[in-house]
């Protein structure tokens, strides 16, 4: 199948990087950013986001507060969650703003 291709898989990160960085820039002063994937990856989620954050000094992480009371655990990096599918009834799921 195409979708567990390790090819495919290995492309992601890449991808997901540069639609990262578009959305930034399209951005309003003020503006916030939710990056959030169906994945447990880490090279898909804080190691994406990490890379952001290097090469954009102006874009910081903030606290996700309507996601404050859900069933979620605390990423690898401060203020992202993710998504366990057994204790949040979801699929697997990471969120950053």
């Amino acid at each position: 199948r195409r979708f567990l291709d390790p090819e495919r898989l290995a492309s992601l990160p890449l991808l997901q990087g540069r639609l990262l960085r578009a959305g930034f820039r399209l951005l309003r002063p003020g503006g916030a950013l939710v990056y959030c994937t169906c994945s447990f990856a880490r090279a898909q989620n804080e190691d994406v986001v990490s890379a952001f954050l290097g090469d954009e000094p102006a874009a910081r992480l903030v606290e996700v507060e309507c996601l404050a009371d859900a069933p979620a655990t605390p990423g690898s990096l401060p203020l992202t969650l993710r998504f366990d599918p057994r204790r949040s009834r979801t699929s697997a799921l990471f969120v950053a703003k």
